[in-house]
């Protein structure tokens, strides 16, 4: 990481001979200081902060403030904290922990390592797209397009989302002992 922050910062045209472009230096640029670009690289940012920022405890109710644009798909956070406030944003970051627990609940159920392993990605790729949606709507990543998890407009990252979901369902349904099912205690009770 440290080798990658240097050429990120005195390097660049390394980067640049190996594939990088320059409007991902752009939002990097933003994101470490939004006043040193010019202004249309960082209205988008500036402008989810001001939102996120002006619903306040309770939000705005259904009549948004502050534009944002494409507010559906990258900067939906930025609306969900403008409309519902701290109280709305907060129930729902409670909701993803919830989420969270129920994944990390049903890793420690299962018996096989390669289940485990499963869960365990999955629960890395939700979490990493939870975190990195709602800090780059409130300056603190930068802006890089990852949808926020069952909230986000697009079709793709809803079904990867459910298809993942499915998978954690089917692998808790394959470990499940019920009282009438596979439980040994039970079978030596009823001999």
């Amino acid at each position: 990481m440290g080798g990658l922050t240097y050429l990120i910062i005195f390097q660049r045209q390394i980067l640049l001979d190996i594939g990088m472009k320059n409007y991902q230096f752009q939002r990097i640029d933003t994101w470490i200081d939004g006043s040193a670009v010019d202004a249309d690289s960082a209205y988008n940012v500036e402008q989810a902060v001001l939102a996120v920022g002006s619903g306040g405890y309770v939000g705005n109710g259904m009549d948004p403030q502050v534009y944002v644009p494409e507010r559906h798909t990258d900067f939906i956070f930025s609306m969900i904290g403008e409309t519902t406030g701290l109280i709305g944003s907060a129930i729902l970051i409670i909701l993803y922990f919830f989420l969270m627990y129920y994944f990390i609940r049903t890793c420690f159920l299962t018996k096989t390592l390669y289940h485990t392993y499963v869960i365990t990605g999955i629960l890395i790729m939700m979490s990493y797209h939870m975190f990195q949606n709602i800090a780059m709507n409130i300056g603190l990543m930068p802006v890089t397009g990852i949808p926020l998890p069952f909230i986000s407009y697009g079709g793709s990252a809803i079904l990867a989302n459910m298809l993942s979901i499915a998978i954690i369902l089917s692998i808790q349904h394959q470990h499940y002992s019920s009282v009438f099912g596979s439980d040994p205690s039970f079978e030596k009770k009823r001999r």
